[in-house]
C-alpha cells in the first residue's frame, strides 16, 4: 500500500506540473521575429546542437540542449548539488543502475 501511495503522489506532481506548464506553452507559441523569414528562425536554434550526439546515463548535460539517450527514456535533470546529468524516472533503488546511488524523492535516479 505505501508503494501505491508513492506512485500516486508522483502522478499527482506530474499532472500538476503539466497543468502549470500549459499557460507557458500557449504564451510562448507565437512567432515573434520581425521579418518572418526562415533565416530568423534558424538563428534562434542552438548552433552547437549535434543530433548525432547521444549522452549516456549519468553523463553531464545541458538542460537547454537535452542530448540524453531519449530512446531509453533518459532526460537531462538539473540536480541541485551535482548539476545537470542524464537520468531516468524511477520508483525505487532497484530501478537505478550504476553509477547512480538510488532513486531520489523526485522520482529520478540520483547523480553519483
Amino acid at each position: 500500500m505505501p508503494g501505491i501511495l508513492f506512485v500516486m503522489r508522483g502522478l499527482q506532481r506530474t499532472v500538476s506540473i503539466l497543468l502549470l506548464g500549459i499557460p507557458l506553452l500557449v504564451s510562448c507559441s507565437g512567432d515573434d521575429d520581425d521579418d518572418g523569414s526562415p533565416q530568423a528562425d534558424a538563428d534562434i536554434a542552438t548552433p552547437d546542437a549535434d543530433p548525432a550526439v547521444v549522452l549516456e546515463f549519468m553523463a553531464t548535460c545541458d538542460v537547454s540542449n537535452d542530448q540524453c539517450d531519449m530512446a531509453n527514456d533518459h532526460f537531462c535533470f538539473a540536480f541541485n548539488s551535482k548539476g545537470p546529468h542524464c537520468t531516468h524516472a524511477c520508483v525505487g533503488p532497484e530501478d537505478c543502475e550504476a553509477p547512480s546511488t538510488g532513486c531520489n524523492n523526485r522520482g529520478v535516479c540520483k547523480a553519483p
